[in-house]
C-alpha cells in the first residue's frame, strides 16, 4: 500500500498544469480513501492550501461561489482548498446584525461513508471546545443540496511559522508563542480530544498575536480510539505525523506531542529533524525510528538571521536543554516523550526562566549550575549585606588601629563583591526582589560608617564605592531599578562627599569621582533640573576626557574608562535636549545634536560599539524633536533610521549576551523604533509595538519589584494603544491605555522626580481621551483630559506649551 501510495503521490506531482489531478486519479486509482490520502500528500508537499483556508489559496484558476445555503450562512468568497474540504468567508445577515465566519464545507465527493462520518465528528468535537487559542465553533449542519459544513469564527492572522520569520522573532518570543499553542492542546487533552494533525498551517497567529488553534478535522475522542478501525485512508500530514502514526498504529496524545516536537524544532532551527521532508524514503525511515539531527547541527545563516541571531550564537542557545526537550518530545517511543502536553511546556517555561528541565539528566553538577545562574545575585547580596552589617559591629567595637585594619578589609572587599559580584548579578532575572529587602540594612551599616567620618582616603573610597553601587540598585535611570530617585541621589551625594578632597588621589578614585557625578546629573536630568545637570556634567567631561587618555585600560564598574567618555557626552546631550523641549527652542536641540554626535564620533574613534547604539537612539530623540518643531518630515525620517539602527545594536548585544539588563534595553528601543514608524507611516509598526511590549513584560515578569521596570511596560501599552487608537483599531487601543494607565500610580504630592511619571500619565490620558472622541463618548474624553491638565500642572514637570497643547483640545471638545 506505501508503495502504491508513492508512486501516485510522484506521477500526480509531475502532471502537466493542464491536466486535472483530482479527474486523473480517478481514471488511474478506484480507492476513494487512497485518493484522498494521495490529495492531502499533495497538499502538504506544496504547501499552498491549507484545510482551515485561512492562509493560502489555490494557484489553479478561481473556484466559483456556490449558490446553496448552508444554514444562514452565505459564501462570499473563496479562502482556501483541500483535499476533503473548501473554505470560504461567509456572512450571516438578521436583520441589521451582520456576522463574517469560516464556512467549511464538505467536498461533494467525499460527502457520505467514512469521510463524511469524521466531518460530523470534527463538528461534535469542536462544539465541546472552548479556550481563548482555540478557534471558536460557531454552527454546523447540512447545506441545501446536502453537503455537510461547519461555521467557525474567522481568524484574520497569520500562519505560526511565517508569522515568527516575517517579525525575526527570538528564541525566547517564540517559544512564548508555542506556549500558547500548548494551552489549547493540553485543554484539548483534558477534554479527552487528541488534534493529531498539529502542524504551523493549523496555528494562526491574530492580529493581538494570540495564537489560534484550527481545524480537529482529524481530532479523535480518547475514549472511542480503542474501538476504531484503522483504516487506509490515515488523513494526515506526513511531515508532522508520529512514526506510531505512519505505520497506521492507534494515536493518543503521544502523537501529539511528537508534532508539537517537530514544530518545535522548525521554529528553533528552520529545518526539518529527518532530512528532505519532501521524501517518501525520510517517512519511511521515521516509522522504522529515525533518530533526529541535533538541532545546532543543522543551523543555517539564513536561519540565524531569521531568529535575529548569528550561526554560532544560535547553535550555542540550541544546545543543552532545548536539544534536550526537542529530542524528548521526538523519542521515538511514545513511551519515552513527555508524558503530557503540560509537562513539555513546563520545560519550556523552564529553560525561560532559567531554572533547571526535567528533560535532562539531574545531576547535582547541573542542578547547582542552574541555580547559581539564576541566583547569583540573591547569593552575592545576601553576603554583600551580611558583611556591611559585620563590618558595621566590627567597626564601632575595637580601636583605632583595628578600626583601620578592618575598613581596609572593607575596601579590597569592596573591589570584589560591590564592583564586581553587583555588577554582574545585575544582569540576572529576580534579583530586584532581593534588592528591595537588603537595600535599608546596606543604607544603615554603611551610615555607621560615615558617621564616624573615616579620615583614610583608601577607607573612604571604599564606603564612596559602596554608596554609589547602592545609589544604582536604588534609582538608576533606565536601568531595573527599584526607582527610588529621591533615595538615590542622596546616596551619590554622600559618595561624593567621602570623594571631596581625595578624587585626584589616584586614577580608580577619579573613575569613583565620574560615577557619582554622572549619577548625579542622570538624576538631575529626571527630576527637571536640567540646567543643573548640564552644570554638573560639563565639569566631569575634562576629568572623563584625561581618564580615557591616559588610563584606557582602567575598567570603572566593569566599563572601559572611554565608556565614561562618552556616557558624559550623552548625558550633557540629553540635558541639553530637554531644556531645549521646554521652551521649543530649535536651535538648543541642534546644540543637542551636536553635543550626540561628539559622543558617537568618540564612540567610533574608540571602537565602542556598545555604546554606538544607546548614542543612536538619542540622535534619534533629537531629529523627532527637530520634525516636532518645524514640521519638516525630513528629520522624522532621519530619526526612523536612527532608531532602526539603536534597536538593530541592542538586538545584537542581547542576543550575544543575553541578560535581563540587555533585553530591556533591547525592548526600550524597540518601542522607539515602532513609535517612529507609526509618526512616519509605516506598515509594521503595530506589530513591532506589540513585539517589544512583550519583550518588555517578560523582563518585568522576572524582576516585579522593579518600578523602572514597571513604567517601562506601561510605556509599551501607551505607545502600542496610542498608534492603535491613531490607526482606527480603537477598541483595543483603549484596551492597551487603560492597562498603561492601571500601572501608572500618580503620588498624593508630585515630586520634581516624578516627572517621567507624570509626562507618561499625560500622555496615556491624552491619547485616551481622542480614543474615547472617536467613540462619541465625549464627557469620558473630556475627563481624561481634566486629569492630564491636573497632574502636569503641578510643578515644573512639563513645558508650558504642552500644558497649553492640552487645555486648547480641552476647550476644543467642550466647545463640540
Amino acid at each position: 500500500m506505501i508503495q502504491r501510495l508513492e508512486d501516485l503521490f510522484h506521477r500526480s506531482r509531475e502532471l502537466p498544469g493542464d491536466v486535472d489531478t483530482l479527474e486523473w486519479l480517478k481514471a488511474n486509482c478506484d480507492d476513494t480513501a487512497l485518493r484522498a490520502e494521495v490529495l492531502l500528500l499533495l497538499k502538504a508537499h506544496a504547501n499552498a492550501s491549507l484545510q482551515d483556508g485561512h492562509a493560502a489559496k489555490r494557484q489553479s484558476a478561481p473556484e466559483a461561489i456556490p449558490d446553496g445555503t448552508f444554514g444562514p450562512y452565505r459564501p462570499v468568497a473563496l479562502l482556501g482548498r483541500g483535499g476533503m474540504s473548501t473554505v470560504y468567508r461567509a456572512v450571516r445577515r438578521v436583520g441589521s446584525f451582520e456576522q463574517t465566519v469560516a464556512l467549511k464545507v464538505m467536498a461533494p465527493f467525499l460527502a457520505e461513508g467514512e469521510f463524511r462520518r469524521r466531518f460530523e465528528t470534527e463538528i461534535r468535537l469542536l462544539a465541546q471546545l472552548q479556550h481563548p487559542n482555540i478557534a471558536r465553533f460557531l454552527d454546523g449542519g447540512i447545506s441545501s443540496s446536502g453537503q455537510p459544513y461547519l461555521a467557525t469564527e474567522l481568524i484574520e492572522g497569520e500562519r505560526f511559522d511565517t508569522y515568527c520569520d516575517h517579525r525575526n522573532l527570538s528564541i525566547g518570543a517564540r517559544i512564548r508563542l508555542l506556549l500558547q499553542v500548548s494551552e489549547a492542546v493540553d485543554y484539548a487533552h483534558r477534554n479527552l480530544i487528541v488534534h493529531r494533525d498539529l502542524k504551523p498551517a493549523n496555528i494562526l497567529i491574530d492580529g493581538q498575536g494570540v495564537a489560534k488553534l484550527l481545524d480537529f478535522g482529524m481530532a479523535t475522542m480518547l475514549a472511542s480510539e480503542a474501538q476504531q478501525t484503522v483504516t487506509r485512508a490515515r488523513m494526515l500530514t506526513p511531515r508532522y505525523a508520529s512514526p506510531e502514526q505512519l505505520r497506521g498504529e492507534r494515536a493518543g496524545t503521544a502523537a501529539d506531542i511528537f508534532s508539537m516536537g517537530v514544530i518545535l524544532y522548525e521554529l528553533l532551527t528552520g529545518a526539518w529533524p529527518y532530512g528532505d521532508p519532501a521524501s517518501m524514503a525520510a517517512g519511511l525511515e521515521r516509522a522504522a525510528g529515525a533518530e533526529p539531527a541535533p538541532p545546532q547541527a543543522v543551523v543555517t545563516p539564513e536561519a540565524a538571521a531569521a531568529r535575529g541571531a548569528e550561526p554560532r550564537q544560535l547553535a550555542r542557545m540550541l544546545k543543552g536543554d532545548l536539544t534536550a526537550i526537542v529530542l524528548k518530545a521526538l523519542d521515538h517511543d511514545p513511551a519515552r516523550r513527555y508524558a503530557t502536553v503540560r509537562e513539555m511546556a513546563a520545560d519550556l517555561d523552564r529553560y525561560l526562566q532559567g531554572q533547571p528541565v526535567s528533560a535532562r539528566r539531574q545531576s547535582f553538577s547541573y542542578r547547582a549550575a542552574r541555580f547559581l545562574q539564576r541566583n547569583r545575585r540573591r547569593v552575592a547580596a545576601a553576603a554583600t549585606a551580611a558583611f556591611l552589617i559585620g563590618a558595621a559591629g566590627i567597626y564601632s567595637g575595637v580601636q583605632h588601629e583595628r578600626e583601620q585594619r578592618r575598613l581596609a578589609q572593607l575596601r579590597n572587599l569592596d573591589q570584589t563583591f560591590l564592583n564586581e559580584v553587583y555588577h554582574e548579578v545585575s544582569r540576572l532575572p529576580g534579583a530586584s526582589r532581593v534588592s528591595l529587602m537588603i537595600a535599608e540594612r546596606v543604607k544603615n551599616s554603611l551610615d555607621a560608617l560615615f558617621a564616624e567620618s573615616p579620615s583614610d582616603p583608601k577607607t573612604r573610597a571604599a564606603l564612596a564605592a559602596a554608596y554609589i553601587q547602592l545609589a544604582e540598585i536604588q534609582g538608576e535611570p533606565f536601568h531595573i531599578s527599584l526607582g527610588d530617585s529621591g533615595a538615590a541621589i542622596e546616596n551619590y551625594g554622600r559618595a561624593a562627599a567621602l570623594l571631596d578632597g581625595i578624587q585626584s588621589s589616584s586614577d580608580e578614585t577619579k573613575g569613583l569621582w565620574l560615577r557619582s557625578q554622572l549619577g548625579i546629573a542622570g538624576l538631575k536630568v529626571r527630576s527637571g533640573a536640567y540646567s543643573d545637570a548640564a552644570a554638573i556634567v560639563a565639569g566631569a567631561i575634562e576629568v572623563a576626557r584625561r581618564l580615557a587618555a591616559a588610563a584606557p585600560k582602567l575598567e570603572i564598574n566593569g566599563q572601559p574608562s572611554a565608556y565614561w567618555h562618552v556616557r558624559a557626552y550623552v548625558l550633557l546631550g540629553h540635558a541639553q535636549l530637554r531644556g531645549a523641549d521646554v521652551t521649543r527652542d530649535v536651535q538648543g536641540v541642534r546644540r543637542a545634536l551636536q553635543t550626540f554626535e561628539t559622543a558617537l564620533a568618540i564612540s567610533t574613534e574608540t571602537s565602542l560599539a556598545a555604546t554606538s547604539g544607546s548614542v543612536q537612539q538619542y540622535i534619534a530623540y533629537a531629529y523627532q524633536l527637530l520634525g516636532d518643531f518645524t514640521g519638516e518630515a525630513q528629520y522624522q525620517e532621519k530619526a526612523l533610521e536612527a532608531h532602526r539602527s539603536a534597536m538593530e545594536s541592542a538586538r545584537a548585544d542581547y542576543l550575544s549576551k543575553p541578560t535581563p539588563q540587555r533585553q530591556r534595553d533591547y525592548a526600550d528601543r524597540l518601542i522607539d523604533y515602532g513609535w517612529a514608524q507609526h509618526v512616519c507611516h509605516r506598515s509594521g509598526a503595530i506589530p513591532t509595538l506589540r513585539d517589544a511590549l512583550e519583550e518588555m513584560k517578560a523582563v518585568a515578569g522576572s524582576n516585579p519589584q522593579s518600578e523602572e521596570l514597571r513604567l517601562d511596560v506601561a510605556n509599551g501599552y501607551a505607545r502600542l494603544g496610542a498608534a492603535e487608537v491613531a490607526t482606527n483599531r480603537v477598541r483595543p487601543g483603549l484596551t492597551h491605555l487603560r492597562q498603561a494607565r492601571e500601572a501608572i500610580h500618580l503620588p498624593a504630592s508630585i515630586r520634581p522626580s516624578d516627572r517621567e511619571l507624570v509626562v507618561l500619565f499625560a500622555r496615556v490620558q491624552e491619547s485616551l481621551a481622542a480614543g474615547l472622541k472617536r467613540q462619541g463618548a465625549l464627557f469620558e474624553a473630556s475627563r481624561a483630559l481634566d486629569q492630564a491638565i491636573a497632574a502636569v500642572e503641578v510643578g515644573p514637570s512639563v513645558p508650558g506649551w504642552r500644558i497649553a497643547q492640552l487645555r486648547e483640545e480641552k476647550a476644543a471638545l467642550s466647545a463640540r
